[in-house]
């Protein structure tokens, strides 16, 4: 796997998060949750982007929260996509791997009532 590719796509969630909108997103949270799920399954704990994602996934839950606003585009889509394609050349290990959302996608994502396995 491309850690260098990696390390920019979490640097570029980062990024996103300094919007506050997005930062206080389900959407938003919703992605780093998974990506982070995706990394430790991966042993890519040690990246310090994927140290961060503790970091950001904290700022996150320290502010209200709100759903879904229906952004367009939605700032997380495209680096969580192409996080999804990298992981996608290693083969599929978690629920979401190979996954490519567009932004109506990100609200379903962020309901967990919508989620079918």
């Amino acid at each position: 796997m491309d850690q260098d590719k990696i390390a920019r796509l979490l640097a570029e969630l980062a990024k996103v998060g300094d919007n506050e909108k997005c930062r206080t997103c389900h959407c938003y949270v919703d992605v780093l949750r998974q990506v982070q799920e995706d990394i430790l399954s991966r042993d890519l704990a040690d990246l310090p982007e994927a140290v961060a994602l503790d970091e950001m996934l904290g700022r996150a839950y320290a502010e209200q929260s709100h759903g879904c606003l229906g952004c367009d585009p939605c700032l997380p889509v495209e680096p969580f996509n192409t996080f999804n394609e990298l992981l996608a050349k290693e083969g599929p290990q978690g629920v979401f791997d190979n996954l490519i959302l567009s932004h109506r996608d990100t609200r379903i994502l962020s309901h967990p009532s919508h989620w079918s396995f």
